[in-house]
């Protein structure tokens, strides 16, 4: 049975990539070894494997997931390893639907936290917002290029993206945790940067 293994690698590797590749973005990190060499995304990929990752799989005597994530970290480390954020930020539309969304929706349906994912969510978002309103949009590979395009361009963005059925289904277009914990986030990265917004969420998520 090979799912396990697939959720395993869509959450705990890809999922944090994803994370890495946004958060990286926005805080001029080219690489993922780069963006690893900082502390603070360091402690919020960690928080997201212990936290919100790896509950939201099925547990299995088989695997042992502290381990995994050991590993994956080690990998991201690996200066010899250039991973560009650029390059996985791509293609987010599909991407972040089993990576991102996929635990959220398990999260959300066993009352377990997904305001990490979440964020990342927000850093997706800002991350189209700031490249288009640097002239840079034509950068984004993405087969809903032109559908993200108008939507980031309205008054309300987060709104419209999270609006979009063929990326986010029914249930979490209705589930005002959800689109309350996105807003949320994303209103802190426009007011304080997201360097604040991250050391906020690690100093709260802490004292949880």
């Amino acid at each position: 049975d090979v799912k396990p293994y697939e959720e395993m690698k869509l959450r705990l590797l890809n999922a944090t990539h994803s994370a890495i590749a946004y958060i990286g973005q926005l805080l001029n990190k080219d690489t993922v070894f780069d963006a690893v060499q900082d502390s603070e995304i360091v402690n919020f990929i960690e928080y997201l494997w212990k936290l919100e990752l790896c509950p939201s799989l099925e547990q299995s005597s088989d695997i042992d997931l502290g381990q995994y994530t050991q590993r994956l970290m080690a990998r991201y480390q690996n200066s010899a390893l250039v991973h560009e954020t650029m390059q996985i930020a791509m293609d987010g539309s599909q991407k972040i639907q089993p990576r991102i969304l996929a635990p959220i929706r398990s999260n959300l349906a066993a009352s377990r936290p997904t305001s990490g994912l979440s964020l990342v969510v927000a850093a997706w978002i800002k991350f189209l917002v700031e490249k288009d309103a640097n002239g840079r949009m034509q950068e984004i590979d993405d087969p809903l290029q032109e559908t993200l395009l108008k939507a980031i361009r309205q008054n309300n963005p987060v709104d419209t993206i999270l609006d979009i059925s063929e990326i986010f289904e029914k249930d979490l277009r209705q589930d005002q945790r959800f689109i309350k914990s996105v807003k949320e986030a994303f209103v802190s990265m426009s007011q304080f940067g997201l360097r604040t917004c991250l050391k906020l969420f690690l100093e709260d998520s802490g004292s949880r």
